[in-house]
C-alpha cells in the first residue's frame, strides 16, 4: 500500500470514529451506531452485535449532525423536495425519538418535504410518529398546523379551518407566547389565509398573511411565504403598487428559491404593464 492510500485509510477511520454515536448510562459510555429508537428503548449496534438499552437507563446521547442534514435542508429551500426526502428519511428512520434538536428538526422538515412532494399519507405518518415520540417537546405546539397543511394541500379548507381555529385563536389570546408557539401561530395564519383565499374571502386572507409579516415573522421561510401570497392577492385586487412592493422585497434574502424566482417574474411583468 502506498503512502497516499495509507493516509486515506487513516482519515477514513478517523471520520468513522468522529461520527460514531455515543450512549451514556450509569455503567459508562458505549460507542457504536444507533439502529433505531423506540418509545422505551434504543437499539444500539456495537462490535459484539445489537443490544437494546432501556431509555430509562440513558443519561445522555451524542450523535454528530451529518452533512446530509444540511444538504437536505438546502434542497428543501431550493424546492427540490424529493431530494430533501431522500436525505432526511434515513436520518429520521434511524434517530427519530432522540432528544436532540437537529433530530427533531429533521423529523418535522421531513414531514414538510413529504407534504410539498404530495406524499400526504407518508407525511401524516411522520407527524404521528413525532407526536408519539416527542409528546412534551415545545416544538409539538405547531403539530396541528402541520396536519392542517396536509388538509390545505388537499383543498379540504373547511376541515383545515376548524383545526386552525383551535390552534391560532387561543395562542393569539395569550399575553405572552414562546418562540415555538409564535412559530405555530405564523404557520397557522399562513394556512388560515390559504383557507380564506380558497373560500373567496380575499380581504380576510390578506389580513392573515400581513399579520405574519408584521407580527409573527419569527421564521424567514413562513414570512416569505406570507408576503408572496399577499403579493398575489394584491395582484388579484389590482393594487399593483403593493403587489410590486411585496415581490421586490422577496427578490433579496429569501430562503426559498422557487418563491424568489416567481417573484422576480411577477415583478418584471407588473413593472412592464404598470410602470407607475
Amino acid at each position: 500500500m502506498d503512502l497516499r492510500h495509507w493516509i486515506a485509510g487513516i482519515m477514513a477511520g478517523v471520520a468513522v470514529t468522529a461520527l460514531a454515536d455515543t450512549i451514556v448510562t450509569s455503567s459508562g459510555e458505549q460507542t457504536g451506531e444507533i439502529v433505531r429508537v423506540d418509545p422505551t428503548s434504543i437499539v444500539f449496534k456495537i462490535a459484539a452485535g445489537e443490544i437494546s438499552i432501556p431509555r430509562s437507563e440513558v443519561s445522555d446521547v451524542r450523535v454528530d449532525k451529518p452533512a446530509a442534514f444540511d444538504a437536505a435542508i438546502n434542497a428543501f429551500g431550493s424546492g427540490k423536495y424529493a431530494d430533501a426526502v431522500a436525505g432526511l428519511k434515513p436520518l429520521v428512520d434511524r434517530l427519530c425519538g432522540l432528544d436532540i434538536d437537529w433530530v427533531e428538526d429533521a423529523t418535522l422538515r421531513l414531514g414538510d418535504a413529504l407534504v410539498a412532494n404530495k406524499s400526504y399519507a407518508d407525511a401524516k405518518a411522520v407527524f404521528d410518529r413525532y407526536k408519539q415520540l416527542y409528546p412534551s417537546s415545545p416544538k409539538a405546539a405547531g403539530l396541528d398546523a402541520k396536519y392542517a397543511r396536509i388538509l390545505v394541500e388537499q383543498k379540504k379548507f373547511s376541515e383545515a379551518s376548524a383545526l386552525l381555529a383551535k390552534l391560532v385563536g387561543p395562542l393569539m389570546a395569550k399575553k405572552a407566547i414562546s418562540q415555538e408557539e409564535e412559530l405555530a401561530v405564523a404557520e397557522g395564519l399562513v394556512l388560515l389565509g390559504d383557507c380564506q383565499r380558497g373560500a373567496g374571502k380575499l380581504d380576510d386572507a390578506l389580513d392573515s398573511y400581513l399579520n405574519v409579516c408584521a407580527l409573527f415573522d419569527v421564521d424567514a421561510s413562513l414570512a416569505a411565504e406570507a408576503k408572496y401570497k399577499a403579493g398575489q392577492i394584491f395582484e388579484e385586487k389590482k393594487n399593483w403598487r403593493r403587489a410590486k412592493s411585496c415581490y421586490r422585497e422577496l427578490s433579496e434574502g429569501v430562503p426559498q428559491a422557487d418563491i424568489v424566482a416567481d417573484s422576480k417574474k411577477r415583478l418584471a411583468a407588473l413593472t412592464e404593464a404598470h410602470p407607475d
